[in-house]
């Protein structure tokens, strides 16, 4: 079942088997969300010389280092209750273009882009990258400090974990550490599930990085802000699109708005201008495809054995698989006659 699916179970009815299979539902929306980002990320030239373009690459680098941790959690979570984790087949990767996994979102397209699309002159269509990636990170009660939010009638990635927190205390499983994975590789550590409170912590953390809370932008709900990596992942892609940070403000009806420092949309010679990979992929990226595969190979079957080994060699080939990614746009090869570039596909390739 796709998350609508799993969502419209009624509650008495979300039994084990219902909480296995959305978790693995979880796995694979966060990973889906990690090529984008990537290919954002990758997009802003590492020698840029504005301290704000500076700020956007390392923001949208840590966003992308916690979705790592965040499928991590989730891969501990399935284990935790006797399942395995399904990563390294054909169909956990995203057809980019397309939908997130799970019909999150339905009618959300998501491809892989550079941080501006091709028109980089075009103010409305130079953001697009950035209003995608917001929609994915859209809190559930709707973004405080945006006065034109608006009702929804789909359910939110942050409404699917409250389900899957509710399901661990009605079905009160079993949890075993056995495959479990540790590592200190991230920014912040991945923990075992080793009681029940441990997976609703996670779910916590999960959504609080990616949402922030129902009160403020900041993950731990707190009144100041102490650190810019401590906003939530919708408010910093959204501080990018209205090009100016988040801040307390006594004027607004939420307390919060994006009127604080300038951050000024990366320049067009910041960038890698990567056109939006077409279906299928590039043949220029076949290498990049295959050792992206290797990754979620060692994935899986650090999970499926318990080599935590396995797990830290997929992080650690994350920075060979940026150097790959970046010799490729530093190419330049053109697509069709505009200023848009070849870039990762991302494609499954075995």
């Amino acid at each position: 079942m796709n998350m609508q699916q799993l969502m419209r179970v009624p509650r008495e009815k979300r039994d084990l088997e219902w909480l296995v299979e959305s978790l693995q539902s979880a796995i694979q929306l966060e990973h889906a969300t990690i090529p984008p980002y990537l290919c954002a990320y990758w997009s802003i030239k590492s020698d840029a010389a504005s301290e704000t373009t500076k700020t956007i690459r390392k923001w949208i680098r840590n966003i992308v280092l916690q979705e790592m941790l965040h499928m991590g959690f989730a891969c501990n979570m399935l284990t935790a209750i006797g399942g395995t984790p399904n990563i390294f087949c054909a169909g956990f990767v995203p057809k980019y273009p397309g939908s997130l996994p799970g019909h999150v979102h339905p009618g959300l397209r998501v491809g892989l882009a550079g941080l501006a699309k091709d028109n980089a002159t075009d103010p409305v269509i130079k953001k697009e990258v950035v209003q995608t990636f917001m929609q994915i990170e859209l809190p559930e009660a709707g973004p405080i400090a945006l006065a034109d939010a608006r009702a929804r009638e789909y359910k939110t990635i942050g409404e699917f974990y409250d389900a899957i927190s509710q399901a661990f205390d009605d079905v009160q499983p079993a949890i075993s550490l056995h495959r479990q994975m540790v590592t200190d590789l991230l920014p912040q550590a991945l923990t075992p599930i080793a009681i029940l409170q441990d997976a609703k912590v996670a779910i916590e953390l999960i959504k609080t990085q990616g949402e922030g809370t129902d009160k403020s932008p900041l993950e731990d709900g707190g009144g100041c802000i102490m650190d810019d990596n401590a906003i939530a992942h919708y408010y910093r892609f959204a501080a990018i699109y209205y090009e100016r940070k988040i801040k307390k403000d006594a004027t607004a009806k939420s307390g919060w708005s994006f009127s604080g420092d300038p951050l000024p949309f990366p320049k067009e010679d910041e960038l890698y201008l990567m056109a939006e990979v077409p279906v299928g992929g590039y043949d220029d990226s076949k290498d990049i495809d295959s050792f992206y595969t290797g990754i979620l190979k060692n994935l899986h079957y650090a999970w499926e054995s318990g080599d935590a080994s396995m797990l830290n060699d997929a992080i650690i080939s994350m920075d060979q698989l940026t150097g790959k990614a970046i010799d490729l746009l530093k190419q330049g090869k053109k697509v069709g006659a505009g200023k848009g570039i070849v870039g990762p596909s991302f494609v499954f390739r075995p």
